[in-house]
């Protein structure tokens, strides 16, 4: 990138790829996990190799089940919960521990969606961006900007230091109470991807185009992404499987979730998955970009 962009100016963005097998995501992780010097200050510890996990023996483990609001206050499609649940009858039918927990057994999930939207996203995008086109030559108009970028690039303006701080302070927080979940003795958290069906394209909702003012645009953000953004916020390692395809034919997913440093764990159990359920892994939409 053209401006100095790393782990601490924005937590929330790593390297990786979307991958159609889980041998080609162990593969690029293995690949790409080992920074070079001078690219970050993190002190990582050594890596285990990934690809090893899908050739030695099968493993059991202990799997938390979450399929709850996780604070928001919109109704979670059944279709998703119904998918998620059906893995996990899978995993139980297979010699894993499966335990449905509650959310609140988790973490303060809506003071860490505060905290997110502030030094995830608003605080660190709103600079970031506008750095990069100052770099790049480039001025930022309705023309070539999205309505919600511009948005958010003015509403970091208020954003002060004491509140970043604050929020900095909140992801202290609502990470140890992870890593008190994670001291539960669970292996794994499994959860649906997304907390909604595939919008239209375009949709107001969802669309960086869209009409809405940012808060309310946010709110849906935060929505729809509720079990995947936690990951974001806290640096747990988390995986999206394909869990095959909703009533409108367009792709279901579910998620799982692993302690720190606990990639290998997410690899093995895709791994089991893909091997048992091939339908999933190989069913594409009717419309996709195989098919343009």
């Amino acid at each position: 990138m053209p401006t100095g962009v790393h782990e601490a100016s924005l937590p929330s963005g790593v390297e990786g790829v979307v991958t159609r097998t889980v041998r080609d995501t162990a593969a690029i992780h293995d690949g790409i996990c080992r920074k070079p010097l001078g690219t970050g200050f993190m002190p990582y510890p050594p890596v285990q190799p990934l690809l090893p996990e899908l050739a030695g023996p099968v493993r059991k483990f202990r799997i938390a089940l979450s399929t709850g609001n996780w604070s928001r206050s919109d109704v979670v499609p059944a279709q998703l919960i119904d998918r998620t649940k059906e893995i996990a009858g899978w995993l139980e039918d297979n010699g894993h521990t499966v335990e449905l927990i509650d959310d609140s057994a988790i973490c303060d999930f809506e003071a860490l969606f505060q905290a997110y939207k502030v030094a995830n996203w608003i605080a660190p995008l709103g600079n970031i961006i506008p750095q990069m086109a100052e770099a790049l030559g480039v001025i930022l108009t309705p023309e070539n900007t999205s309505h919600q970028t511009l948005q958010l690039i003015e509403l970091s303006k208020s954003i002060s230091y004491a509140d970043f701080a604050a929020a900095m302070d909140t992801n202290v927080m609502v990470t140890r109470q992870w890593g008190q979940f994670w001291e539960r003795g669970f292996d794994l958290l499994l959860t649906p991807t997304m907390a909604d069906l595939c919008p239209p394209v375009n949709s107001e909702k969802y669309a960086l185009g869209s009409p809405l003012k940012f808060e309310q645009f946010f709110d849906h953000a935060m929505d729809l992404c509720r079990y995947a953004m936690p990951a974001n916020e806290t640096g747990l390692p988390a995986i999206s499987l394909p869990a095959g395809l909703d009533s409108n034919g367009c792709p279901l997913g579910v998620q799982f979730y692993a302690p720190w440093n606990h990639e290998h764990d997410l690899v093995h159990i895709a791994g089991q998955l893909e091997q048992a359920m091939p339908l999933l892994y190989n069913q594409l939409a009717p419309l996709n970009v195989g098919s343009l």
